[in-house]
Parts: C-alpha cells; sequence; structure tokens
C-alpha cells in the first residue's frame, strides 16, 4: 500500500506536466493508520469469521479503489466522447 501511494504521488507530478487539472486519487481498503504489517494482520484474523460466513474477502488490495479525477470531476460519471475531447 505504501508503495502504491509513492507511485500515484509521482504519476500525479507526471501528469501536472500535461495537464494540470487532472488527477489520480487512491484509495486503500485499509486506512492510513493500518499500514503496519502487525495491524493488517490483527484486522485479517478479526474479519475471519465474517469472511467465512460471507464467502468473500472484505478487505485487501484488490478492493482498493482509484479514482481520476479532471478539473475535480469524477471522470467515471462521463463517456467516453466527452473523456476523448478532454470535456
Amino acid at each position: 500500500m505504501k508503495k502504491r501511494i509513492f507511485f500515484i504521488s509521482k504519476l500525479n507530478n507526471i501528469l501536472k506536466n500535461f495537464d494540470k487539472n487532472m488527477e489520480i486519487i487512491y484509495i486503500p481498503s485499509f486506512s492510513e493508520n493500518e499500514f503496519n504489517s502487525e495491524k493488517i494482520y490483527f484486522e485479517y484474523e478479526n474479519l475471519k469469521s465474517k469472511e467465512i460466513i460471507l464467502k468473500r474477502t472484505m478487505k485487501g488490495t484488490h478492493l482498493d479503489k482509484y479514482i481520476i479525477n479532471k478539473n475535480n470531476k469524477n471522470l467515471k460519471y462521463f463517456s467516453s466522447g466527452e473523456k476523448k475531447i478532454g470535456f
């Protein structure tokens, strides 16, 4: 998670050279105070019984979110045509 945060910050610095209004926001499934491997282990242990019942994992890097914003607007809500012309 720390490497992903570092990578996204580097990527955002590169994006600023091309488009100052574009940014990528990384939202990990774990909160920032849980970046300690010991805390992550205990979190997984606490969730184990719930995950067995639900038959799915509730936290992990596969559940991290990436939001691409342009002009403080989420690109998720625009059509491919609007994205191509740069709205």
